[in-house]
């Protein structure tokens, strides 16, 4: 939980320093969850696919290359 505070809450109040106007930060903070849901949703449907593709018979290659990919 301490990592993801550090994280997110630099994070999460970015759009308070972008802009003062209320409607500006709904917007700037709703497209940052829709990226975010989009992007988790890429990430978690592609992992065993990435880790088949990647590492062929070796599923711990496959798991070592995905890993590698998504850490890039």
């Amino acid at each position: 939980m301490t990592a993801y505070a550090a994280i997110n809450l630099p994070y999460s109040s970015l759009a308070a320093v972008m802009t003062s106007d209320t409607y500006e930060r709904a917007g700037l903070n709703t497209y940052r969850f829709i990226c975010a849901f989009g992007g988790q949703f890429v990430v978690t449907g592609l992992t065993l696919w990435l880790v088949e593709f990647l590492g062929g018979a070796d599923k711990a290659r496959g798991w070592q290359h995905t890993a590698i990919l998504f850490d890039s």
